[in-house]
């Protein structure tokens, strides 16, 4: 496999990501949860975990959530609950970020992976041509913040007796029908990095669930496979979210229907412009899309990227590889995967951040008209 690169940029006038915190509301928000947190000098685990654990259950309209270190650890633990066994089989989508496919491996399972449909996620028909007796469950990516069709494949479990996992760590705030992503399968899994939607100062995760038979075992495993620190039940590695990421996670709630739209607005002015010359993202009024990424399909991928970079704009391919072509999964049976495989050579992501003002906007969109 060829390692996908950009070209070589000094200066960017549109970064793709910028990060940096202009908010006054999030700086003050954060300086909040540093002083509480300073003075009650409770860093591990403790009430601010407890809090943000209630603060999601009560948003997402859910029993029961275990706070972690990050996305990953999320959904890796959530398959752990599953027990898988070596021959066990996890349908999941081929775009995605890999540790969505790697964290079946590590938990015990087999990834098989379905093509994806016309917004790049998991597709329900390709998913139940992929059934058999060694399939143990469905793992569905909210891809670029869109809700897969997610009622669909929560019927295909439930006919087909399987688990259904969501992976929703691009996807915070999306809903079907006005039903949150993350709460139609046994475990909605969520990843507040602070790349994501609704991101923290560093990484963090929640595992989302409404059966209780799940809530001990996700806590000792967080914990080292641990119960009060002392007795071990499983081997494992430590899980724990750190209280600072939580707190502050949690008092960004006032704030987070202002991000929301924002990224919407930005979305918004993205697709008046670009619409009729790119294939742009769909915006449904049943499917929410929180806008993890705003990707457009591109003829002469390669050629674009160059033009954007000369003029100062970073874009991205998020990302270059479907993750059965990764040299992890090489001993897997090959498959055609004809929607994913088209769609992995043209899709282009465009600068999407808090940050991104309407004339930078304007600029992008001008530089893409010019080579269309």
């Amino acid at each position: 496999m060829k390692n996908f690169t950009y070209p070589k940029t000094k200066n960017f006038l549109v970064r793709a990501r910028d990060l940096s915190i202009k908010s006054r509301k999030i700086k003050s928000n954060f300086n909040l949860v540093l002083n509480r947190i300073c003075n009650h000098g409770i860093f591990i685990l403790g009430h601010e975990v407890e809090n943000f654990e209630k603060k999601i259950s009560k948003f997402l309209g859910i029993k029961y959530a275990v706070a972690v270190s990050s996305g990953t650890s999320a959904l890796y633990l959530a398959l752990k609950c599953l027990k898988l066994k070596k021959d066990d089989e996890v349908i999941t989508t081929p775009m995605s970020w890999l540790t969505s496919s790697t964290s079946i491996k590590l938990a015990g399972g087999k990834p098989v992976f379905a093509d994806v449909d016309k917004n790049y996620n998991i597709d329900p028909v390709s998913i139940v041509k992929k059934i058999n007796s060694k399939t143990k469950a469905i793992l569905a990516v909210h891809f670029y913040g869109k809700v897969a069709q997610i009622d669909k494949i929560q019927k295909i479990a439930r006919d087909n007796n399987l688990y259904l996992l969501e992976d929703v760590a691009q996807a915070f705030g999306t809903s079907l029908n006005g039903k949150k992503a993350g709460t139609f399968g046994d475990f909605g899994t969520f990843s507040f990095s602070p790349m994501k939607v609704f991101g923290s100062f560093g990484d963090a995760g929640v595992i989302v669930f409404n059966d209780k038979k799940y809530l001990k075992e996700l806590i000792f495993l967080r914990s080292s496979g641990t119960i009060n620190k002392e007795v071990c039940f499983a081997a494992e590695i430590k899980h724990n979210i750190d209280p600072l990421q939580a707190a502050f996670i949690c008092q960004n709630f006032n704030i987070f229907e202002n991000l929301k739209m924002k990224r919407l607005d930005i979305a918004r002015r993205y697709y008046k412009k670009l619409n009729k010359k790119y294939c742009c993202p769909i915006i449904e009024k049943e499917y929410s899309h929180s806008f993890y990424d705003f990707t457009i399909l591109v003829n002469n991928r390669n050629n674009v990227i160059k033009h954007m970079y000369l003029n100062g704009i970073e874009v991205k391919v998020r990302h270059p590889f479907l993750i059965n072509h990764q040299p992890v999964f090489s001993h897997l049976t090959k498959q055609k995967l004809s929607n994913a495989e088209n769609y992995v050579s043209k899709i282009l992501c465009l600068p999407m951040h808090y940050n991104l003002t309407n004339r930078q906007i304007d600029y992008v969109c001008e530089k893409l008209l010019e080579i269309c």
